[in-house]
């Protein structure tokens, strides 16, 4: 601070430092020309205070503390939690590929003449088969310090703001490589998951400028612009940083990203000579390990398993330990023992991984351990509550189809599949000869008369044909086009329909009929069905019992109850004509019959049964838009990128 003495600066006039002080500051603030002015603090250095707190004495207002671009942002990962990368087995195909796409994009960036070299090596595969761990392996073995993107970090609610992270996290390992001498990398894990094309949902801006930033990079890796103004001069240029994809399907990505010469895909798929050895290596030191023999066993044992369902076996091989733990510990004293030991005196975990008390990594361990995940693995597959929660489930086959179709292929793997296959041709061969009948029937007398006499001077041709020499067979009423199953079924379906004594009528007439106060609906289906779903207004009189769970489905006829419940609804009956909703089972045409020795003849049948009718209306009884499908034919039912 200046001095609070009187200053004479000229005769006859008294000025106080204070004062002086203040307009040398303001003589300041309208000389300066630099790009930090306004600011106090630069304010009262430039006055001719000397504090090097704030200044500093190399760079002076110009310091990392006014602009930040000399600060450490952290975003190069130091791989703290991987503590020796040794004791990881690291395939060699996937070392010597990252090692070569390294090498291959530094050599560029020093002037070796190498040709057109990728920017981005694409690792792609299934899930779990350890991209993105041996990617971080590779970086430890050789010295490569990532900076790591997320899939959830391409998408963000300022329009463009992904894209400039990523030319902002590439400046960053440039300056990097170019400050500490030490090469670096850019990975973006899961690029398909954070920008892809999937089948229903809809793409974003920050989809497209992602990838086109993406192809940017790859097009002019030495020029990067950061901000409002895309500069072309010497600032915008950068160090070569070659870039690290994963991604389980590369071809949802923006086809000229992924094209020759920008991207370089390789699908790893590691064999399970390469999923023994990690898995050796990962459980080597364990207590009860007996080395890679059990490996190799443990990874026979589940030979579809992918490469992280053997790191879910270590950890659940520890369970027992951690309960061991707690037991010890007591369950009021855990959270001390938990978190009190970090910094505190006194606090003792009384953990240990090995000993007698530690984890269990047998054999036996293992494969006991494995079977529980998968089976809890298949569960999911099997029990999909979801379709059974949500009302009017639209996409994909339902829970009882996949059940089906499940048990269906387990039965064909049996010793039984020959005697299924003809079951399921005689099936076929009954639904086509009542086709064939219904098509006699629908043919008239004439026409089958014309249609003999065409046969016998056909046959009379082909027999002249033949005693002249000349091999000629004519067949009649062959067809090269096999017949549409569907169109089978229905004519069957119609077949059926023809010979039954009641009417079959559609559900838009039913709705015509319920509209007029003409009919009632009566729902003959389970009880858990009908209180699950049901049409609006419609009786429930449940004639079969539904037991068992939701993967084991029984569906057991019941016409007593079903009697029983129409007896109390005589008066609701009476007048008008009774629909029966069904499920297609064959006790709902049981309960058809015994209806019409109860209530008489004015009982028909709903063609299709409930399902036919969502087809068309709501549970509710309100019409679907006329564009609008149901099931798979719905076209208003879209996934979106953030569901």
């Amino acid at each position: 601070v200046a001095a609070a003495s009187p200053v004479v600066s000229r005769p006859g006039v008294v000025r106080s430092g204070r004062l002086r002080s203040r307009v040398v500051a303001v003589r300041a603030r309208e000389e300066r020309t630099d790009a930090l002015g306004g600011q106090d603090y630069i304010l009262s250095q430039a006055s001719g205070v000397r504090e090097e707190l704030f200044k500093g004495s190399i760079l002076g207002v110009d310091a990392d503390v006014a602009t930040g671009d000399l600060r450490a942002r952290g975003e190069i990962k130091q791989f703290g939690d991987i503590k020796d990368h040794s004791s990881y087995h690291i395939p060699e195909r996937f070392l010597d590929r990252f090692a070569t796409h390294i090498a291959k994009n530094l050599l560029i960036d020093g002037g070796a003449n190498l040709g057109s070299v990728p920017l981005i090596l694409c690792v792609w595969g299934g899930k779990g088969c350890g991209k993105s761990f041996n990617l971080e392996l590779c970086c430890k073995r050789l010295g490569v310090f990532p900076v790591v993107v997320s899939a959830g970090e391409l998408e963000d609610p300022t329009a463009g703001e992904p894209g400039a992270m990523l030319r902002r996290r590439y400046l960053t390992a440039g300056k990097h490589m170019s400050t500490s001498g030490a090469p670096t990398c850019l990975i973006v894990n899961d690029v398909d998951a954070g920008v892809g094309r999937f089948k229903d949902d809809k793409s974003t801006v920050n989809n497209q400028i992602a990838q086109a930033t993406l192809m940017n990079l790859c097009d002019e890796p030495n020029r990067v612009s950061v901000g409002g103004e895309w500069r072309s001069d010497d600032r915008a240029t950068c160090r070569r940083v070659p870039i690290v994809v994963t991604a389980n399907d590369p071809s949802v990505l923006y086809a000229p990203l992924t094209r020759n010469g920008r991207t370089d895909l390789w699908m790893w798929e590691p064999t399970r000579g390469e999923i023994t050895k990690m898995v050796h290596d990962a459980l080597d030191g364990a207590p009860g390990y007996g080395g890679e023999s059990d490996a190799l066993e443990l990874v026979n044992a589940f030979p579809s398993q992918p490469l992280d369902f053997f790191g879910a076996i270590r950890s659940r091989c520890a369970d027992d330990a951690v309960r061991r733990f707690i037991a010890r510990a007591g369950l009021e004293n855990l959270s001390g023992a938990l978190c009190g030991h970090r910094g505190r005196e006194g606090g003792d975990p009384g953990w240990s991984a090995s000993g007698p008390t530690g984890m269990d990594a047998s054999p036996r361990s293992l494969l006991e351990a494995g079977a529980e995940i998968a089976r809890e693995q298949q569960n999911v597959m099997d029990v999909q509550l979801s379709r059974e929660y949500v009302a009017n489930w639209t996409e994909g086959p339902s829970a009882e189809e996949i059940r089906a179709r499940r048990s269906m292929e387990r039965k064909m793997a049996d010793a039984n599949s020959a005697a299924l296959d003809a079951a399921e041709e005689a099936r076929l061969a009954s639904i086509r000869a009542r086709a064939e009948e219904a098509a006699a029937r629908s043919r008239s007398a004439e026409a089958r008369a014309a249609e003999e006499a065409a046969r016998r001077a056909l046959a009379e041709a082909s027999r002249r044909a033949k005693e002249e020499g000349v091999d000629l067979s004519i067949a009649v009423g062959a067809s090269a086009r096999e017949p549409d199953p569907e169109d089978v079924e229905r004519e069957a379906m119609a077949a059926e329909e023809d010979v039954l004594p009641w009417r079959v009528i559609d559900a838009i007439d039913c709705y015509r009929s319920l509209k007029e106060d003409a009919a009632v609906l009566l729902d003959v289906r389970p009880r858990k069905d009908h209180d699950r779903e049901a049409i609006k207004g419609s009786l429930s009189a449940p004639a079969a019992d539904l037991s068992g769970g939701i993967s084991d489905r029984v569906v057991t006829p019941n016409l007593d109850n079903m009697a029983s419940r129409v007896a109390k609804l005589t008066d609701k009956l009476k007048g008008k004509t009774v629909v029966v909703v069904g499920d297609g089972e064959p006790y709902v045409r049981d309960a058809i019959r015994a209806l019409r020795e109860t209530v008489g003849e004015e009982v028909a049948e709903m063609r299709g049964g409930q399902v036919a009718w969502l087809k068309y209306y709501t549970p509710a009884g309100k019409p679907r838009p006329r564009y609008v499908g149901y099931g798979k034919d719905n076209e208003e039912t879209f996934w979106t990128a953030s569901n």
